[in-house]
């Protein structure tokens, strides 16, 4: 296992108002594979109260771009007090979503540089000064990726207060 390097820690996307977790999820799904992650699913969870609804949901998608690097993205999606709620003929959710991203871009994913002690300093010399041009442009890249992805979610947040 390699490096992990954070590149992004616990940005956030807090929304109220009417939505529709179908879409919002599809909305996800459909620019991580349109920007060539891979993802899993780790946890769903759901639990009723008086409220409504609260649903938790972890994925970690990750994209390998090289070799030597691999984007990691810890994302979760948390729905609190979410009510199905009727307006003109159509069905929607009411409550509060936060959406929260991390990401880390990983180097030596496939532990080659791992094997023995001089391999490791090797590798790293190897990152902080002869690679270090080139791993900054990979974490400007995943930068841009979660920026992306941020605003694709926040796009449909605001798609779905216009259309409400």
């Amino acid at each position: 296992m390699g490096e992990k390097t954070p590149v992004a820690e616990g940005e956030r996307i807090t929304y109220k108002g009417f939505f529709a977790i179908k879409d919002l999820y599809n909305v996800i799904e459909e620019w991580l594979g349109e920007n060539w992650y891979d993802r899993q699913e780790m946890s769903h969870k759901e639990s009723i109260h008086e409220k409504g609804k609260t649903i938790d949901i972890k994925m970690r998608p990750w994209k390998t771009v090289t070799d030597y690097m691999k984007y990691r993205m810890h994302l979760r999606i948390h729905l609190l007090d979410v009510k199905e709620v009727q307006k003109e003929k159509k069905k929607y959710d009411e409550g509060t979503v936060e959406f929260t991203v991390d990401a880390f871009l990983e180097t030596d994913h496939e532990g080659r540089w791992q094997s023995t002690g001089w391999f490791l300093l090797l590798h790293f010399f190897y990152d902080r000064y002869v690679y270090s041009s080139t791993v900054q442009k990979y974490k400007k890249g995943l930068r841009d990726d979660v920026n992306s992805l941020k605003n694709a979610v926040q796009s449909y947040f605001n798609f779905s207060k216009r259309t409400k």
